[in-house]
């Protein structure tokens, strides 16, 4: 019997360790960080297309601290491509570092993407990971009252992406069907245009 036991035995064994490393393999083949980028352009263009995400806590927070004074004069001159790419290198995961990227990406005419970079510094900000917010560094947030900022921009950008969105569709009505002729410059449109009545003697 006891021969029996131990095969049983090693069996299960064996049956917990392959379940164990396949789904510790499935694991790791499902949670691939996005990769980094390489060039200064193609970090622009994840900050474009809002896929640049900052992953890098408290071992990241001395990197910070040593940039901090030159990530102020980037956004307050206003330097948005040199901000955003100072951020990215820099990859803290804060809730200052995501209003960055929203800044910049809202300098640089992405209304959109600066939308998600200030929706989660918001997130950030209001959330219980403390680690993640400037108002809990010694440093402060750079002299900001974050939250109010976050929230202000938020409006800006999506005032700016709701005019953008009814010009592309006024654009698009405006523009004649196929088959059918342009207004010539100086006439009145045709369709269903109704002549004044003639004027009364």
């Amino acid at each position: 019997m006891k021969p029996r036991f131990t095969a049983l035995a090693a069996n299960s064994i064996r049956a917990v360790c392959a379940a164990g490393l396949l789904s510790l393999l499935t694991a790791c083949a499902t949670a691939i960080p996005p990769a980094r980028p390489e060039t200064d352009e193609q970090a622009l263009e994840q900050l474009r297309t809002s896929k640049a995400a900052l992953d890098c806590g408290q071992s990241c927070a001395e990197a910070w601290r040593r940039n901090r004074s030159e990530l102020m004069t980037h956004y307050s001159a206003g330097d948005w491509r040199e901000l955003a790419l100072l951020v990215m290198q820099t990859n803290h995961r804060q809730d200052l570092a995501y209003f960055y990227l929203g800044r910049a990406a809202e300098g640089l005419g992405e209304s959109a993407s600066a939308s998600v970079y200030y929706k989660t510094a918001e997130a950030l900000a209001t959330g219980t990971d403390e680690t993640a917010k400037c108002a809990a560094s010694p440093e402060g947030c750079n002299g900001l009252n974050l939250l109010t900022e976050v929230l202000t921009r938020i409006q800006i950008v999506e005032a700016v992406s709701g005019r953008n969105a009814f010009a592309a569709r006024r654009q698009q009505h405006s523009q004649p069907q196929a088959g059918q002729p342009a207004d010539a410059p100086g006439q009145p449109p045709t369709g269903n245009w109704v002549d004044p009545p003639p004027a009364s003697p």
